[in-house]
């Protein structure tokens, strides 16, 4: 697929995710956050990455709360550079805007990637292999680059809405692949790495 088609196609994913009616996109986001607390990667998993939805994205807001109940850190990315960093989601906290419009906390210490257990990363699309079609800025790749896929690099479920898997994603040299995705049917998990997946 060349670039225009790309794009066209991305644009195209982006406005069927933003007119999704409120209540599915509630609903989904719901089923979403259920299937990513069961999974025994979370389970075992102290230090998760999240994000803020835009966009029409998932809303995993819900799974945030239980995060913290369980006695888990939540983190949301904030743009340091030329890669993200992490900062704790916690209660009422100073946020401000970055230069896409998505809110970030302003308080708190930065980690980076690799001392988190899972990174959930939003997407425009993903294919049965793991591939991942972000928004096109590249942010996650870059951050990965240094960690993929045999550093310590954590490991990264995608989510989004069922209609997002596509046959096939055609990759850039420098995207980072998923490790499992997860919508509102369930998991796909996608054995791109030699480290296990956890089952148990």
């Amino acid at each position: 697929m060349d670039k225009k088609a790309a794009a066209e196609r991305r644009q195209q994913l982006r406005n069927q995710r933003k007119s999704l009616p409120a209540a599915l996109q509630l609903q989904h986001g719901h089923a979403v956050c259920n299937t990513l607390a069961r999974l025994p990667a979370m389970r075992h998993s102290h230090h998760v990455g999240l994000y803020l939805p835009v966009d029409g994205e998932l809303d995993l807001r819900p799974l945030r709360r239980w995060l913290l109940a369980t006695g888990r850190m939540a983190w949301l990315p904030v743009l340091t550079g030329t890669v993200l960093r992490f900062r704790p989601w916690q209660g009422r906290m100073p946020m401000r805007h970055n230069r896409y419009g998505i809110a970030e906390p302003v308080a708190g210490p930065l980690i980076s990637v690799e001392q988190l257990d899972v990174l959930i990363l939003p997407l425009v699309a993903c294919d049965h292999t793991g591939n991942r079609l972000g928004m096109g800025a590249g942010w996650y790749d870059r951050t990965l680059a240094a960690v993929y896929p045999s550093g310590p690099c954590p490991w990264l479920l995608g989510a989004s809405h069922a209609f997002q898997q596509l046959d096939s994603i055609e990759p850039d040299p420098w995207d980072i692949p998923l490790d499992a995705l997860v919508t509102e049917q369930g998991l796909t998990h996608f054995h791109r790495r030699p480290r296990p997946w956890p089952t148990g």
